[in-house]
């Protein structure tokens, strides 16, 4: 970008003007006789060199000092670019996960096409703050739409109105033979057959899309599929506690991270199903050997209810109904 500093210019920015050099024309300034000469004042071009008042790579610069000439080179130069980094803008997002899925969470913000700014840990949970440039608004399609939308909202008026005219006129040309006319006998209507009622649990024996759920990976869009299909509704499987936190300062209320089958942390298959700040009773353990803590890696046949599905984070919050030992 090309750009041109005259002498009043740098007297407005606090760069005083010396009006007592004449232009040489071959970078270096003659000063008139009688008049004393000033040292202190440089002329600077964009290449970096240095000269009394003249025309020194097609640009005129006057400064106190060599530095203060390279920088207002640099300013006059370099300052559109630095104006067209500020104008991209960004979205951010601030996403908590619990300790471990951390890595997991990041892959898919990044695929997501956000950038992660900066991460801090906790105890217990992590903040992630990420962000993304704004995609620009199509304006030449938006102008373009509502154009043809003014087009069809014209069409269809003036369709609506040769319509009401041509019905009025058909209206008053009827013969009175056509309203003595019998009218047709109403058919009855098909019997519909009733759909078979879903059983109260939901089990991977009688519900295929559960089987299906209990061995996909768990941010695949089924898990968000099967929330909002049977958000309420109770399911029950055999599964073990992946991981056990306190739920933030609580000595007795917790996170539980739940998997399909009996690895415990090692789950690598099926939702991320969590139980979110219950203490003990609330889980309703029954069985022969109810343990006297619990711990990660232990077995249960779960029986919860659905709750909603966090696409963000991928956990399936469940809400528990009984926990039985085996």
């Amino acid at each position: 970008m090309a750009s041109s500093l005259q002498g009043q210019d740098l007297a407005q920015v606090g760069v005083p003007v010396d009006a007592h050099h004449r232009p040489g024309g071959n970078g270096v300034g003659q000063v008139l006789p009688g008049v004393e000469q000033r040292p202190d004042r440089v002329l600077a071009g964009p290449n970096g060199e240095f000269g009394a008042e003249g025309d020194i790579g097609g640009a005129e610069f006057l400064a106190e000092s060599p530095m203060l000439a390279r920088q207002l080179v640099r300013t006059a130069y370099l300052g559109g670019a630095d104006r067209m980094a500020d104008d991209i803008r960004y979205e951010y997002k601030t996403v908590q996960t619990v300790r471990g899925v951390d890595g997991r969470v990041i892959s898919k913000m990044q695929n997501d096409g956000w950038e992660l700014v900066d991460q801090a840990q906790g105890v217990l949970r992590s903040t992630l703050n990420f962000r993304r440039p704004k995609k620009p608004l199509p304006w030449l399609l938006i102008g373009a739409v509502a154009a043809v939308l003014v087009i069809l909202a014209v069409v269809i008026g003036v369709a609506s109105a040769l319509s009401g005219g041509s019905t009025k006129k058909d209206e008053s040309d009827k013969s009175p033979a056509v309203a003595s006319e019998k009218p047709s006998a109403t058919p009855t209507p098909a019997p519909t057959t009733a759909e078979p009622a879903a059983p109260d649990v939901i089990t991977p024996q009688n519900n295929p899309e559960f089987a299906a759920l209990l061995k996909m990976d768990y941010c695949d869009s089924a898990n968000l599929d099967f929330a909002t299909k049977y958000a309420g509704k109770t399911v029950a499987f055999d599964g073990s506690i992946v991981n056990m936190v306190h739920h933030g300062s609580y000595a007795t209320r917790y996170d539980i991270l739940l998997g399909p089958g009996d690895k415990g942390p090692n789950t690598t298959v099926g939702p991320a199903f969590k139980y979110e700040n219950v203490n003990v009773f609330d889980l309703k353990l029954t069985g022969k050997k109810i343990p006297a803590t619990l711990r990660a890696g232990d077995k249960f046949h779960f029986v919860a209810k659905v709750g909603e599905f966090n696409a963000t984070q991928c956990l399936f919050f469940l809400d528990p109904v009984s926990t039985e030992t085996r």
